[in-house]
């Protein structure tokens, strides 16, 4: 196969050669130069020992010439089958039709491309040489498929000759081929389809005037303007909006002329597009117009004319937008009040700081809210100031500001506040200083729960419960006693938030409240505290006599996910009250457990639709096999919101049985399941689905099903599990080779484990003492294959990598080694602690509103949480990943599906699967070893289904132990009866720092399915860790004879030498071997 990437050290020589012969003196020399000099213009980078193009467009050119020299040895089935059908060729394919100057070699290709996949091949009609593009087009005109599809092709192929072809369509009799047939000719997006759009702007259905539109924006050319502002006087709003912003894409004075005229249009709708447009084009010619739209009868104009003087932001603009902050309309004072924020000069503050003293609330309100979206300090000091005003509505509404501004500095005057003589002062500067969240006004909070108002008592619980301090655990505790139930209602909500236990008693007393909003809040703070003496007393409310309790009961026990809830609460699913059944439904969805399945499955012919829907997005949180059939059937459900939920919750769960029912939903008649259904077909669908897809492509009936809607879901399904698998057609896989039989020649296979390696120095020592031992006492003859099972680095930083890629790189000159040749997997030591902190967010628990699930957070205190970042999360990898691409020329991957690596040895017949049992690991949950689900169900397919694979002799590897003392052994061993049943027959892994071996059996009988244990001693741990009784050691395995003989080393001195580890016993009376043997 073509590469991409070559050895420096072969560049160097080719590149000597070349000076050499063409009289260079020095071309070494030259050649090193000319090499460094490309790598510092960064026109190359280094990756490991390979070098290769920065740029993909560079590699896929380069690629593309290569492969054109190619074409000649190339038959016309291994052009489909190696080339045509993989995905990752389609950029270097469509960059060598350019350079194809034969048309009979260019059709030929392109009809190759089409037989493989009609998209295909239509991008590749569009890429041959312009005077060819005729005949290309043709066939992809010529293609026998529905009317819609085609129109969809002709689009991809981007190619002027195409127009005359969708021209064809423009007065088709069904409005739906006239709308496709604009979508394609502004995918062209070319001068020469400005007509024909054009033409479409006259249609009589607004979808087609839509798209036309749409298209013409984007192609943008003066030519454009006339017609599209016509438009802006039509009837339909979609089209008007579209006209509107394709204008504002033409920034001429052209286009700024007619807009103008169009401001005093009789219809508000027209004058409010106009508007818009000129928002978008956003010059200060614009402005005189658009202030004078600020005075129009109809608010919606008053508001686009306000939001376009925001985007446009001079001071000219200032006065009339602060006049509309008095406007009768809320949207219009919000639009000034957003523009006047945006344009945030030093000029908008004064005025804005006297409407805080007006008569009219919502004029002050409007102000505030300016003064607040301009939040630069000079806002605050005037803010500051007005908080002494005599009129306490000027001092609420700067309070108001502050707040939302945020600032500590305004703290201290805040606090002074909390004395003011009025109580919506008193209450508006607690709620500040509650969403300021500083520890200074705890105190004078506390105070403040004794006021005599209830609504300052209420104000300063909640800025308490915001705040998050256990200082206040007992006044707050103190006014669950409150003769007014609000304020009960706001102690038990901060209480909540703060989650303490110490509030658990206090709060279950509260649950017999003789108000049942109070007891619904209690109920609500006993779920965030979450903790097991919540649980009955919960389990109790869920038989309260008001649903809101019930409610808010079964909530909480969600919350916490106990499997004691599950009776309680499957009783709840037949509830009087339907938002109580849906809660309880969610609620054993989330518990997850196989009791909360058939409880749930009984109700799937429920009368109301919303209980189904709730029974299905609690089905889909269990994600088992078991809920497939029960899903399946809500695909039939008569509501489409349930049949939505059913579809999305199948698409969580990989297996072939959904597959048949999501593609019938394909053509549903309500857009959101069609779309759900698409979704989840590309997330499960398997390479066999692709040509189902492709074959419901092909029926007109189906094509023409929801007006063409139907059509563009379903190549959305299939585009992305084209994506996923990387092929465009099953069909043209290459066919499976003759089987080999296993362990045709001698293989050896070096494995060590746990190196912990910190210096270069050890790499110098360790790659010297491992030589000496494998060529004197041991004298193997060459190596293939090198695995490392994790734990590489001590400490996971950069520093340590680079000493172990030293030491690969001196091991290698004794035994060379190509990248394939080396398997990679991490350890727990390979993922760095650091990164791990960085990978979760600090956060008050009040503050975070998402579902908090369990593993992916950490509670630093009763208030105080660690929630998961995933993408930074995923960089503790990082490092380890950067010294994989270094050694394997590729990065390891940092998505988990994606981090079981298949190293495949065709000559030896081999197959090694890596896996990364720590993917689950960081600094705070270390004992959580496991194998990724997804990673290896993404890898035995791509066993199962490549040919080349079925006879290979398979390891797998990764680096915890099943069996160990510790708590960081994998404790989920389901996985094992997966690798037995794909006809694996060793698991290698190191960890535990001492060899050992077991078998773990899948079938009893004496010929069944098992697997053989080979775990790797530590080669290079601090010797503080090393166990009694086993030394350094490593293992090299040797296949040979349809056997495979394991040799463990041993070394006892930090500077000795390897020798045999004789602790294989052999039965009594005799002495143990070094090596013990395994028949394949």
């Amino acid at each position: 196969e073509i590469t991409v990437a070559i050895p420096k050290t072969k560049a160097q020589e080719i590149l000597t050669d070349y000076l050499g012969n063409n009289g260079c003196i020095d071309p070494k020399v030259r050649a090193r130069a000319w090499i460094k000099d490309l790598l510092n213009h960064h026109l190359i980078q280094q990756s490991g020992k390979l070098i290769e193009f920065r740029h993909q467009m560079i590699q896929e050119y380069y690629t593309a010439e290569y492969l054109f020299k190619q074409l000649p040895c190339i038959s016309d089935q291994e052009l489909q089958q190696n080339y045509l059908n993989y995905l990752k060729w389609t950029e270097p394919l469509v960059l060598m039709l350019q350079l194809v100057n034969d048309q009979k070699q260019a059709l030929e290709i392109v009809k190759l491309g089409l037989d493989v996949d009609w998209q295909l091949g239509s991008r590749l009609a569009g890429a041959v040489k312009p005077e060819f593009q005729e005949q290309t087009v043709g066939l992809v005109a010529g293609l026998k498929v529905p009317k819609l599809l085609e129109l969809q092709l002709l689009g991809i192929t981007k190619s002027d000759r195409a127009i005359t072809e969708l021209s064809k369509f423009l007065d088709d009799d069904h409005y739906d081929v006239r709308s496709s047939a604009a979508d394609s000719l502004g995918k062209i997006g070319t001068e020469a389809t400005i007509y024909p759009l054009i033409k479409l702007l006259d249609d009589d259905h607004y979808l087609v005037r839509w798209r036309a539109a749409d298209s013409l924006g984007k192609i943008g050319t003066e030519a454009t303007i006339a017609p599209l502002i016509k438009l802006l006087d039509d009837d339909d709003y979609y089209v008007r909006s579209s006209a509107a912003k394709a204008l504002g894409k033409i920034v001429t004075q052209a286009t700024i002329a007619p807009l103008i005229k169009f401001l005093d249009n009789h219809h508000y709708d027209v004058r409010r597009s106009a508007a818009d447009a000129l928002r978008e084009i956003g010059t200060e010619a614009t402005i005189a117009p658009l202030i004078k739209l600020l005075d129009d009868d109809h608010y919606l104009v008053r508001r686009s004319a306000a939001d376009a003087l925001g985007k446009i932001g001079t001071e000219a603009t200032i006065e009339p937008l602060i006049k509309l902050l008095d406007d009768q309309h809320l949207s219009v004072r919000r639009s000034a009040a957003d523009a006047l924020g945006k344009i945030g000069t030093e000029a908008t503050i004064e005025p804005l700081i006297k409407l805080l003293d007006c008569h009219n609330y919502d004029v002050r309100i409007s102000a505030a809210d300016a003064l607040v979206k301009i939040g630069t300090e000079a806002t605050i000091d005037p803010l500051i100031k007005l908080l002494d005003d005599h009129n306490y509505d000027v001092r609420r509404s700067a309070v108001y500001a502050l707040e939302k501004i945020g600032t500590e500095v305004a703290i201290e005057a805040l606090i002074k506040l909390l004395d003011d003589h009025h109580e919506d002062v008193r209450s508006s500067a607690a709620d500040a200083l509650g969403k300021i969240g500083t520890e200074v006004a705890i105190y004078p909070l506390i105070k403040l729960l004794d006021d005599h108002q209830e609504d300052v008592r209420r104000s300063a619980a909640d800025a308490l419960g915001k705040i998050g301090t256990e200082v206040a655990i007992y006044p707050l505790i103190k006014l669950l006693d409150d003769h007014n139930f609000y304020v009960r209602i706001s102690a038990a909500k901060a209480l909540g938030k703060i989650g303490t236990e110490l509030a658990i008693y206090p709060l279950i007393k509260l649950l017999d409240d003789n108000d049942y909003h109070v007891r619904s809040s209690a109920a609500k703070a006993l779920g965030k505290i979450g903790i097991e003496a919540t649980i009955d007393p919960l389990i109790k409310c869920l038989d309260d006599n008001k649903y809101l309790v019930r409610m808010s009961g079964a909530e909480a026990l969600k919350q916490i996910g106990t499997e004691v809830a599950i009776q309680p609460l499957i009783k709840l699913l037949y509830d009087l009250h339907y938002l109580v059944r849906g809660i309880a439904a969610k609620a054993l969805g989330k518990i997850g457990t196989e009791a909360t399945i058939y409880p749930l499955i009984k109700l799937l012919d429920h009368d109301e639709y919303w209980m189904r829907m709730s029974v299905a997005e609690a089905l889909g949180k269990i994600e088992t096999e078991a809920t497939i059939d029960p899903l399946i059937k809500l695909l039939d459900d008569h509501h489409p919101d349930v049949r939505r939920i059913a579809a999305e919750a199948l698409g969580k769960i990989e297996t072939e049985a959904t597959i048949d029912p999501l593609i019938k939903l394909l053509d549903d008649d309500d857009s959101s399941v069609r779309r759900s259904a698409a979704e989840a077909l590309g997330k499960t669908g398997t390479e066999a689905t692709i040509t189902k897809l492709i074959n419901r492509l092909n029926n007109e009936e189906f094509v023409q099903t929801n007006d063409g809607m139907s059509c563009d879901q379903t190549i959305n399904a299939l585009n992305a599990i084209q994506e996923r698998y990387q092929i465009y057609n099953p069909t043209y896989s290459p066919k499976p080779h003759p089987p080999k039989p296993i362990a045709i020649q001698t293989m050896y296979i070096l494995h060590l484990s746990d190196l912990h390696i910190t210096t270069p120095e050890q790499a110098t020592l360790w790659s010297n003492q491992l030589a000496q031992d494998l060529t004197q006492d041991l004298q193997i003859p060459h190596l293939d294959a090198l695995i490392l099972s994790g734990d590489i680095a001590n400490y996971s930083t950069p520093d340590e990598y680079q000493a172990a890629q030293q030491f690969l790189d001196k091991l290698r000159q004794d035994f060379p080694l190509d990248p394939k040749q080396i398997v990679l997997v991490p350890g727990n030591h390979d993922l760095n602690w650091k990164l791990a902190k960085g990978g979760y967010q600090l956060l008050d628990l009040e503050d975070y509103d998402g579902e908090l699930k369990e593993g992916h957070y950490i509670k630093e205190s009763p208030r105080v949480i660690r929630v998961r970042d995933e993408a930074k999360y995923q960089q503790r990898f990082a490092h380890f990943s950067q010294f994989y691409q270094a050694i394997k020329t590729e990065p390891y991957p940092l998505d988990y599906d994606q981090q079981g690596i298949i190293d495949y040895f065709p000559e030896q017949q081999l197959l090694i699967l890596g896996l990364n049992s720590a993917w689950e690991l960081d600094h705070h949950f270390r004992a959580r070893a496991s194998i990724h689900s997804g990673a290896l169900s993404k890898a035995l397919s791509e066993i199962r289904r490549n040919p080349d694979y079925r006879n290979c002799l398979k390891l797998a590897v990764w680096h915890h132990a099943l069996n160990s003392a510790g708590s960081d052994r994998i404790t989920d061993q389901g996985f094992m009866e997966q690798l037995a049943q794909a006809g694996f027959r060793f698991f290698l892994h190191g960890h535990i720092h001492k060899a050992e071996t077991s078998l773990f059996r899948y079938d009893l009988s004496p010929t069944g399915r098992k697997l053989d244990q080979i775990g790797a001693g530590t080669f290079g741990a601090p010797t503080k860790e090393l166990i009694p009784g086993y030394p350094w050691q490593y293992n090299l395995l040797k296949i040979n004879d349809n056997q495979l003989t394991v040799y463990t080393r041993r070394r006892e001195e930090e500077n000795g030498a390897w020798k045999p580890d004789s602790r294989w016993t052999q039965g009594p009376g005799k002495s143990g071997l070094d090596y013990y043997s395994i028949e394949l």
